[in-house]
């Protein structure tokens, strides 16, 4: 357990699972006290649903936020719920109530709500205020935090490098895009991604994300005019050139959704 010595209200919890898209792993954060607020669960880890029942084991309420449906945010939800009696709360599905492709729903009667955008969960440690943040995943969420100004921004951003994963449909180029300019018009003044540290100058970060999304985007375009009817696989020799072990399908799926806004 870890607490933030400059903003009063907020604790995290690591899983632990380190990897190439998890940096050093999933963080857990927790809003309050009394009435607390546990964003992004985690992975279904039973030592991290443990170490959260735990953390929060003194609350009076406890609601469960998620920023997106992908396991390694949500995977312990349902176990989490379970073991607290909590709600779930987010926006797992699209807005036409179709789920991401691999991503499930909560099951077995999990007390799941969708939030709708610009919707407020109280906590005694200030508001959490959903914000629709798509691109990483269609129905990422994006919790403004305005008594610390403050944002916990999932996956949109990590607390490291330049780059995030942007490939999950079609559309999410353009739409990740758009999503950087709705976290910098929150006015935030720290950035609190899942994975890594808290980023503590949101207005550079922002433009570095979003300059390396227009240089990869710019790349592609050149790409495909000098080899117009190549394939996504012969591309990827082009444009990435050898790929790690590993990482292969999310590659070629980034650079899919590249082509793709490219060619529109």
């Amino acid at each position: 357990m870890s607490e933030s010595p400059s903003l009063p209200g907020l604790r995290w919890v690591d899983a632990g699972n380190a990897g190439p898209f998890t940096l050093e792993g999933t963080r857990s954060y927790i809003v309050g006290r009394l009435h607390a607020a546990v964003i992004d669960p985690g992975p279904p880890l039973e030592a991290h649903v443990d170490a959260l029942a735990s953390a929060v084991s003194d609350a009076k309420t406890v609601v469960i936020l998620l920023t997106h449906g992908h396991g390694d945010h949500a995977g312990a939800a349902a176990a989490l719920s379970a073991r607290l009696e909590a709600p779930v709360l987010g926006a797992w599905a699209s807005g036409s109530g179709e789920a991401e492709p691999g991503v499930s729903g909560p099951s077995g009667g999990v007390p799941f709500r969708a939030l709708d955008d610009g919707e407020s969960v109280g906590t005694d440690a200030g508001a959490l205020i959903a914000a629709r943040t798509p691109g990483h995943a269609r129905d990422h969420l994006v919790y403004h935090w305005p008594e610390q100004q403050a944002a916990f921004v999932g996956d949109l951003l990590l607390g490291s490098g330049e780059t995030t994963w942007v490939g999950a449909y079609p559309g999410c180029v353009a739409d990740y895009l758009e999503s950087l300019d709705r976290v910098g018009s929150l006015g935030a003044g720290i950035l609190l991604p899942t994975h890594g540290p808290a980023i503590h100058d949101p207005a550079e970060r922002i433009e570095r994300y979003r300059a390396h999304r227009l240089g990869r985007i710019a790349e592609v375009a050149r790409a495909l005019a000098a080899h117009p009817g190549a394939t996504v696989d012969e591309l990827m020799r082009v444009v990435y050139g050898p790929v790690p072990t590993g990482v292969g399908p999310a590659a070629r799926a980034s650079l899919a959704a590249l082509v793709e806004h490219v060619r529109g």
